[in-house]
Order: structure tokens, then C-alpha cells, then sequence
């Protein structure tokens, strides 16, 4: 049983979307956080996950893995069109880069672009929050 006021852990959560737990509300709460906690959850169920270790073994030009914001992306094709070259990339590969991503200023365009390389998300335990 999952009560509202206290933040469910991420198996929780799973086993609330896939229906093998119940929510009970205390009387009075707002249900608001826990759907936005399940929203999330759902999300990342359907991504996959991946270790920093997994990241880590894709750190040449022939497969380009970096780390931004706790996302995993595949950089492997775009490193050649990277407006700030190939070396840069490279220097980054099999890393988390989100401190670098965002001490350049990176553009919101920039941001938005990387998305399309996105493949999975860094696994629960191994996530740095900011």
C-alpha cells in the first residue's frame, strides 16, 4: 500500500503502473504530486537504462556516448557535425559532460538538437541531482 504523503520509491512506482499496488489518499490530499511522481516514472520505465560503467566503454570516434543532465546520448554520428569539432566530442566520450555542456552556454537550440541523439536515461542509483 502507497500513501500520498510520503514519496514512493521507484519500485513502488513501477508497481503502481503496472497494477500491483494500490494508492490510498489520506483524506484531504492532493493527488497532484503523486501523479506527476507516476507521469515520471512511467517515462522512464519505457527508457532504457544505462550504468556509467556501460557509457564508459563508448569513448571513440567509432562509438561516442556522453552523459548530460543524467540522459545518455549517442553522439557517434553528430560528432562529425559538432560546430565546435570532432576533438571536443571526443575529449568527452564515455563521460558525464553536463558540467562542460553547460559552462560553454550551450543555446536552447543546442539543447533541444541533442534530444534527437538521446537513447536511455543514466540508471537510478548512478543519477547526479542537481
Amino acid at each position: 500500500m502507497l500513501l500520498a504523503n510520503n514519496l514512493p520509491t521507484f519500485q513502488q512506482m513501477k508497481d503502481l503502473i503496472t497494477g500491483r499496488s494500490d494508492v490510498v489518499l489520506p483524506r484531504g490530499e492532493d493527488k497532484s504530486k503523486v501523479e506527476e511522481v507516476s507521469c515520471q516514472c512511467r517515462q522512464e520505465v519505457q527508457e532504457k537504462l544505462f550504468s556509467m560503467k556501460e557509457v564508459s566503454r563508448h569513448c571513440d570516434s567509432m562509438s561516442c556516448w556522453v552523459v548530460v543532465d543524467n540522459a545518455v546520448y549517442d553522439l557517434t554520428e553528430f560528432q562529425y557535425d559538432h560546430p565546435g569539432g570532432l576533438d571536443v566530442i571526443l575529449e568527452h566520450a564515455g563521460r558525464d559532460c553536463t558540467g562542460v555542456f553547460q559552462d560553454v552556454g550551450h543555446s536552447s537550440w543546442a539543447a533541444t538538437a541533442l534530444q534527437k541523439y538521446k537513447i536511455g536515461m543514466l540508471n537510478v542509483e548512478e543519477r547526479i541531482i542537481l
